[in-house]
């Protein structure tokens, strides 16, 4: 069977400052070190990848309401830990238990979440049930194994979900080193990974960093070519099959893109992928803060 760990990129990169193993880097946002409490009546959500936002009036000290920004994990994050969309609802009043804003005295990023019926909702993988009650929400299903719910026999054009139970216990996508161009190594030194970080604005990941993301990805077969679909911004990258077009000349009139040009071809039952021409300038090896590690830590 042929598995995740069998496809090989080959990436060519000039400018590879390393940034945050995630989609949004939580730990530069907000103080995870630091949980607080809020409540109030939910005014607006907004469900969508890749994070849930909702926002709570809250009664302050001094008698005046004011907004409260609450971000969450993705919709597929819930959805895998068994948090339904429709838990949430405008006029609810909730407590929520999270991570303050560094920036945003107004802003939280939740863990736990109370119900008006006294049902709590865990909404982070890993952490603990807060308050007594019944919980809807569990790390069971997002720590199992890596799992497809296709048919085998598909061989590689099927979905493929992340086994995160083998990341947090150690399992890395990016290598310590690579051999960086000068212009790369001068870029890596004034790299600010909080100024500079793309990842920080939620905006479309680039090749190779769109390759690390959490969530399923499906494998599509064509005539000549395979679509790899990425939940993650509904990313669609597509790998040229190289059989009889002249692949040099067909790169050279394709504009660079942040996913790059794709060329692949099979040795035996392992796809092998070389990717250029990527205008994507950024190189991510850094460990994930969803695993208990300091996402900016180089």
């Amino acid at each position: 069977m042929i598995t995740r760990a069998g496809l090989v990129s080959l990436l060519v990169l000039l400018c590879v400052p390393p940034m945050a193993d995630a989609h949004h880097s939580v730990a530069s946002t907000f103080d995870v070190t630091n949980i607080i409490e809020v409540e109030g009546s939910v005014t607006s959500i907004s469900l969508r990848n890749p994070h849930v936002r909702f926002t709570v009036g809250v009664r302050e000290d001094n008698g005046e309401e004011e907004l409260w920004q609450i971000e969450s994990n993705s919709v597929s994050i819930l959805r895998r830990m068994n948090v339904s969309s429709d838990v949430l609802r405008v006029g609810q009043r909730v407590r929520i238990a999270g991570n303050p804003g560094r920036r945003n005295q107004n802003q939280l990023y939740a863990r736990n979440l109370l119900l008006p019926g006294a049902d709590e909702v865990v909404m982070s993988p890993g952490s603990e049930p807060r308050w007594a009650g019944e919980t809807i929400g569990t790390s069971d299903t997002w720590f199992a194994d890596s799992g497809d719910a296709s048919d085998p026999a598909r061989g590689l054009f099927r979905v493929w979900s992340t086994s995160l139970r083998a990341r947090r216990a150690g399992f890395g996508f990016w290598n310590e080193n690579y051999p960086l161009t000068a212009a790369a190594q001068s870029a890596v030194q004034t790299y600010d990974p909080v100024g500079d970080s793309p990842i920080l604005n939620c905006a479309p990941k680039g090749m190779p960093t769109i390759m690390e993301q959490p969530y399923p990805i499906e494998f599509v077969e064509q005539d000549q070519a395979i679509l790899l679909r990425v939940e993650e911004y509904d990313t669609i990258r597509t790998l040229h099959l190289d059989t009889e077009i002249d692949a040099a000349i067909e790169r050279a009139e394709q504009p660079s893109t942040h996913l790059g040009y794709s060329l692949a071809h099979w040795e035996d039952r392992t796809l092998v992928v070389e990717t250029s021409d990527t205008s994507w300038g950024y190189f991510n090896c850094s460990p994930s803060e969803h695993f208990g590690q300091n996402p900016l830590k180089n």
